[in-house]
């Protein structure tokens, strides 16, 4: 229901001039979310449940790591043998985020638990920034989820990506697609030239956090090197650039990037200094060694039969996009609204309009035959513009950006009469 504000009456004009009519926000549909960006759909109990932390990301020496694994492994498959124990004893608190369904599923749905690991880690850091390292699917999706939820781009320091798809995809996953029982829902997503990356191609990265892309031209899943490795907004390197040369014997070298000495000797660069990974300050001794010191080889032995044998159910069907993808989507949970809040103070000669802001996009106020149209930048979060002062209505339209309908966000009135 709108709250209605009355102005003083005409009769006593210098009291009206004197006092100003408030005029609040329309209370939020009540389906409307608390957070910026589109409403998730998977349980909150669910997504919560797949977060796990050691050490304290409050109290870290180091800033707070979050792990997110690849596709067909779990989080305690990715990270307890190298990254993990490492980390933590070089003072950084280390949380993981384990996708459903071993990551096979639709990428859409393992996005809202990336982005929910990302906000409950800083959240649990007491607002302090956390750096993200992600192998195969688990580079791609802290990409992808940055470019969703607004939000959470503030909230990063460094994000380093192993051996990840990109908005190029990989051309062996297009092959494996085509075969005539197709292939897991998120390699279907994730196949150069598919919908999904096309629409996600739209978007650039937010500014904020630092980027790194880390590929190996030895890689026989994410295909062509280095060219799969290139993303628009991060800085992309190849441990050959560090180690000329360098494969792994076993010819594994996408699986075990977790453990490579020389992409870790460039990930702890990234983490370590402003800004991304150079080549030119990573410690080249690592090239010398095929895993960095501390990877527990045994326990990478008792999961890898797991790891090397696992599949998904093939399939031919492809998830649909969802709204958040679509840029005609005028579905206000679906894309996410703009505005959070809007107030009017309304003065002898004019309104002026408030705006609480929490995503980027553009602002349309319609005030009888009066239009204001303004921009929101990235970081935005409150904007102020004057109308008229014969205004009994304002309607205030919005569209993030990505969207191209217009959709109404927000009503407010005026009516004569004392402030109520």
């Amino acid at each position: 229901m709108n709250t209605i504000v009355q102005a003083l009456p005409r009769r006593r004009p210098a009291r009206r001039a004197a006092l100003v009519a408030l005029l609040a926000l329309a209370a939020a549909p009540a389906a409307a979310s608390a957070e910026p960006g589109p409403v998730m759909t998977e349980p909150l109990p669910q997504r919560l449940a797949a977060i796990s932390c050691l050490g304290d990301p409050a109290t870290s020496v180091a800033t707070p790591v979050l792990l997110v694994h690849g596709t067909g492994v779990t989080a305690q498959e990715n990270w307890p043998s190298n990254h993990q124990p490492v980390l933590l004893r070089r003072g950084h608190a280390v949380c993981t985020v384990t996708m459903p369904g071993f990551g096979y599923v639709d990428v859409q749905r393992s996005a809202e638990y990336v982005a929910t690991a990302i906000r409950e880690v800083h959240r649990r850091a007491g607002g302090r920034r956390l750096s993200i390292i992600g192998q195969s699917q688990g580079a791609f999706q802290p990409v992808f989820a940055l470019r969703i939820w607004p939000d959470l781009a503030a909230m990063v320091d460094d994000l380093v990506g192993l051996v990840g798809a990109y908005d190029r995809g990989s051309t062996a996953i297009t092959a494996e697609c085509a075969r005539p029982e197709g292939c897991v829902p998120a390699f279907h997503q994730i196949a150069t030239g598919s919908e999904l990356l096309t629409a996600l191609a739209r978007r650039a990265l937010p500014p904020g956090p630092s980027y790194t892309a880390i590929g190996t031209l030895a890689d026989a899943t994410v295909t062509p090197q280095p060219a799969a490795n290139e993303q628009p907004g991060m800085t992309s390197v190849q441990i050959q650039d560090l180690c000329p040369g360098r494969r792994m014997p076993t010819g594994q070298d996408h699986i075990l990037m977790a453990g490579d000495a020389a992409a870790f000797a460039l990930t702890t660069d990234a983490l370590g200094h402003p800004g991304p990974a150079v080549v030119a300050r990573a410690d080249r001794s690592a090239c010398g060694k095929l895993f960095f010191d501390g990877v527990d080889l045994a326990a990478f032995a008792l999961v890898a039969p797991a790891i090397l044998t696992r599949s998904g159910t093939p399939t031919r069907e492809i998830p649909p996009l969802r709204c958040f993808l679509r840029p005609d989507c005028a579905d206000l949970d679906g894309r996410g609204r703009v505005l959070t809040g809007a107030t009017a103070r309304r003065t002898r000669d004019r309104v002026t309009v408030t705006l609480a802001a929490q995503a980027p996009g553009e602002i349309r106020v319609l005030a009888g035959t009066r239009r204001v149209v303004r921009r929101v930048a990235p970081g935005t979060r409150r904007l102020t513009l004057t109308v008229g002062r014969a205004v009994t209505r304002l309607r205030i339209d919005a569209r993030p950006d990505g969207y191209v309908p217009w959709v109404r966000e927000r009503t407010l009135r005026l009516t004569s009469g004392r402030p109520s």
